[in-house]
């Protein structure tokens, strides 16, 4: 700004003709500011230096408005912009987070595949040939199998899945009585570890016969269950994990809670297990959505559903959308005629059919029994 103005004047006086005479003199006076020196101004946003004879040189008066405006301008552009990333951002989240709950299906019949998933499973069994089982049946623990007698239909079967600690001593007549491999969650192997195979004082301390799937990243519980039971064969996410194509398709999402329950985990093994297809009983679809109002949780027990652990309906539903896609391997048993009551329970008792469900009290909650990982190395070792 100091180049703009003259130097300033320190005469206070001038003399004219021998005549004494006082001058008002401005202390500064503003040059001509050139065409260029305002491009260049303009162009390092310096505004708010240009003289103003409106305002007296500052601020946005007037006629410095328009001088101002360029920068307002700029702030409110760079807003809007702002507000138009910010909004493609969440709009592609949102996408990708739509296309990850509705996962993709298989397509091709997964039974029928001979890749490094199906043998690293059949080769994990000494009970199933490399060629797999020929007939197979998967049963889950739905309580609308109270209402029916599938008993000897699922015992037809020559390799029967089970999932968790759904018992069969006394329930023959509903869920049959052989059992060729169970998948147990880390609950279900906390309860097998705590009353059975770790706690010395309860009966029946013994290992099951056959295969068991591992449905936990909890080391400790499986470090504890394979020390007690060298001998059992163990499967886990190294034989079939999460990104199988069945497991992918089963999967209810993170708003779902995310987590693959064991009768889901059953069903992808059995695709890997059984190239002539598996048929599903006791399992929530939408062919058992009116008889299963009338039935229990589990067969096994009186509760009722509990929504907090489990998504029925969203179960349900890809399980439904799985077999359309898959209905060449699975099929899904949909009630028909059925008993107009409920399969009595029976009274507990020690007869044991199955070492592993069979004969179990549940004396602790499944709190206790989730907060037990870490006391299994001091309790079982």
């Amino acid at each position: 700004m100091v180049g703009d103005m003259l130097p300033l004047l320190s005469l206070k006086s001038l003399s004219t003709g021998g005549e004494r005479r006082t001058l008002d003199v401005p202390s500064a006076v503003p040059l001509p500011v050139t065409v260029d020196a305002k491009k260049k101004r303009k162009r390092r946003g310096d505004y708010a230096y240009d003289y103003d004879p409106v305002d007296g040189g500052g601020g946005c008066g007037e006629r410095r408005y328009r001088a101002c405006m360029p920068r307002l301008r700029c702030n409110v552009r760079c807003i809007c912009i702002g507000i138009a990333v910010v909004t493609l951002v969440l709009f592609v989240i949102g996408g990708v987070g739509y296309a990850v709950q509705q996962p993709w299906l298989p397509g091709a019949m997964m039974c029928s595949k001979n890749d490094a998933t199906t043998r690293a499973v059949r080769g994990a069994m000494s009970t199933v040939s490399a060629t797999g089982a020929t007939s197979c049946a998967v049963v889950g623990s739905a309580g609308h199998l109270r209402l029916q007698r599938l008993g000897a239909e699922i015992d037809s079967h020559d390799f029967v899945i089970r999932s968790n600690l759904a018992p069969v001593a006394g329930y023959e007549e509903i869920a049959g009585s052989k059992t060729s491999m169970r998948v147990l969650n880390s609950e279900a192997l906390a309860t097998i570890l705590y009353e059975k195979l770790c706690n010395h004082s309860i009966v029946n301390i013994t290992c099951p016969h056959y295969p068991i799937y591992m449905n936990t990243d909890n080391t400790d519980i499986i470090d504890a269950f394979k020390h007690k039971c060298p001998d059992v064969e163990t499967l886990g996410r190294e034989q079939i994990d999460a990104w199988d194509p069945m497991m992918h398709a089963l999967w209810p999402g993170w708003m779902s809670g995310g987590n693959l329950m064991s009768g889901e985990w059953a069903v992808g093994i059995a695709a890997r297990v059984c190239p002539m297809g598996f048929d599903v009983y006791g399992f929530t679809h939408a062919g058992t959505r009116d008889i299963g109002n009338n039935a229990s949780y589990h067969y096994y027990d009186d509760l009722p559903v509990n929504p907090d652990t489990d998504n029925l309906p969203r179960s349900a539903e890809l399980l439904t959308r799985l077999s359309e896609d898959q209905g060449d391997c699975m099929t899904l048993n949909a009630p028909g005629a059925h008993h107009s009551s409920l399969y009595h329970l029976p009274n507990y008792t020690l007869a044991i059919s199955d070492v592993v469900s069979d004969g179990i009290r549940h004396r602790r909650t499944s709190e206790f029994y989730w907060g037990l990982a870490r006391g299994f190395q001091r309790l079982c070792m």
